[in-house]
């Protein structure tokens, strides 16, 4: 077997999930109407699929209408229907710290769309 067939593997592997994230995260991008904007930076995410996993996580909440993930930047933009309260961005930072991620900040919450 050719020494260089798994490392080329692992490398394809890795594309492809990053072009599937940035595929999937332009498909819920459009918001209709005017919303609010989250953003959060996720100092320990490594991955493409840790990316694929927060916005997973994140899309599941009824208040969230679009989730992108860039993991070149480590930010999580969420694009919510209505800013009910702080409590809301608490609980999708909550929702990350479940994932096993604990090294979040907030870069802007609240911000109209």
């Amino acid at each position: 077997m050719n020494p260089l067939l798994i490392p080329t593997i692992v490398l394809l592997t890795l594309y492809v999930a990053s072009q599937l994230v940035k595929y999937l995260g332009s498909r819920v991008r459009g918001s209709e109407g005017r919303g609010y904007e989250v953003i959060l930076r996720v100092n320990d995410m490594k991955c493409s699929h840790c990316a694929l996993r927060i916005r997973n996580a994140l899309v599941r909440n009824p208040y969230v209408s679009s989730v992108n993930v860039s993991l070149s930047s480590k930010e999580v933009r969420i694009h919510l229907k209505e800013l009910r309260s702080n409590a809301l961005i608490e609980e999708l930072i909550s929702e990350i710290r479940k994932l096993g991620y604990s090294e979040i900040e907030r870069v802007s919450d609240g911000g109209n769309t």
